[in-house]
């Protein structure tokens, strides 16, 4: 019992980590891509930003929906936003393309964190939070490595479309291979006092 459960959220912590991994040459794809300058490079980070601010916002009047779904929502944003900035020609589509990604990151975040505490019994909270953090922590070098790769033989561009590809094949296995569609709104304490029964 306790390692389903532990398994659902490796799952849903994975999902939230995956969208790191191969757009980490914004610089390049700023430059090379959109033919803007380092002022251009700036404003695509922060309309990255200002969506995360936007998400965690949007978040507050979601957050009775249902935790699952808003991970998969938030992370199929970040997923078309990626092959958007894949298929942007000018500076501003890939700014708004940023602000959706950035949305959907924001929400994406908070609804981990928080369907992570729900579902985890308090005694394994610790080790839920350190093994995400570790995952966020092994990321970013693991992005530079395929994104550097990815676009040595191709392009920023092709970086971003196969992430953003990547991410929504993700999203469509995790909503196939969703653990338990019956209705399942159970909270940690729920499911510790069943681990207590077994």
């Amino acid at each position: 019992m306790s390692r389903r459960s532990v398994v659902r959220n490796v799952r849903r912590a994975g999902l939230e980590t995956v969208p790191r991994p191969v757009c980490r040459r914004r610089p390049e794809y700023a430059k090379e891509s959109l033919g803007t300058t380092s002022a251009g490079f700036g404003l695509l980070l922060s309309a990255w930003g200002a969506g995360i601010v936007l998400g965690s916002l949007l978040y507050i009047g979601l957050k009775n929906r249902s935790g699952f779904g808003l991970i998969v929502v938030s992370s199929a944003l970040v997923g078309l936003a990626y092959l958007g900035m894949s298929q942007a020609g000018v500076l501003w589509l890939a700014c708004v393309m940023s602000v959706v990604g950035g949305a959907g990151n924001g929400i994406q975040w908070v609804a981990v964190m928080t369907a992570l505490q729900e579902a985890t019994p308090p005694e394994l909270q610790a080790r839920m939070a350190g093994l995400l953090e570790s995952l966020g922590a092994a990321m970013p070098g693991v992005g530079f490595l395929l994104g550097g790769t990815i676009v040595a033989l191709g392009s920023p561009r092709t970086a971003f479309a196969i992430a953003g590809a990547g991410i929504l094949v993700l999203v469509v296995v995790a909503a196939i291979l969703r653990p338990g569609r019956q209705t399942s709104t159970t909270t940690g304490n729920t499911i510790g006092r069943r681990l207590s029964r077994s």
